[in-house]
């Protein structure tokens, strides 16, 4: 049919465009933490941090995964398409993901800003997944740019090299977040 073969001719154009705008990236060696340690240690995770599982090399894990850690120990995300928006327990989301690893970035959120983020993962949440949306568009997300969009209508443009997609490693390269360390708990 000629609409299977435009989504076809879609997909292969957003798999060139993503190998292109990849590239390589180079974290620091102790990057991520395997998420059995974190579980075993009681990390305390705040509301607006923000989980990047690593690579892994198959299609659907090759470029990450990014989610949002929400009030009342709660975990939100755009995985795949079929989904949508999702939103499970914390422990629940850790325990699925328990043969990866983890990084935790962390924004200064004001005690406004958190508010606020609260107010956009609702406003959000009825998006549907996609991703061959506009960069500034919120009709539908994918992991990383449901997480950027929330953070640039907080005020922090967590990929400001303006590319077309963003992607879960961008999120390193920002600015204002900062790696949470696992000797940073209670």
């Amino acid at each position: 049919k000629k609409c299977d073969i435009i989504v076809f001719m879609k997909k292969v154009i957003f798999i060139l465009i993503l190998l292109f705008f990849v590239g390589c990236t180079h974290l620091e060696k102790n990057t991520f933490t395997p998420v059995p340690e974190i579980l075993n240690r009681g990390f305390a995770f705040e509301p607006g941090d923000i989980l990047i599982l690593k690579k892994k090399m198959n299609f659907h894990s090759e470029f990450g995964h990014s989610a949002l850690v929400l009030e009342g120990g709660r975990v939100a995300e755009y995985p795949a398409y079929g989904y949508g928006y999702v939103e499970v327990g914390l422990n629940e989301w850790l325990e699925y993901c328990s043969s990866r690893e983890i990084a935790i970035l962390r924004a200064p959120l004001s005690d406004k800003q958190k508010i606020e983020f609260m107010q956009l993962i609702e406003e959000y949440s009825t998006s549907k997944y996609g991703v061959f949306n506009r960069k500034f568009g919120t009709e539908e997300f994918y992991c990383s740019s449901f997480v950027w969009r929330i953070y640039y209508d907080l005020g922090f443009d967590l990929d400001k090299d303006f590319k077309f997609l963003v992607l879960p490693y961008d999120f390193f390269k920002s600015e204002y977040l900062k790696k949470v360390k696992m000797q940073e708990t209670n």
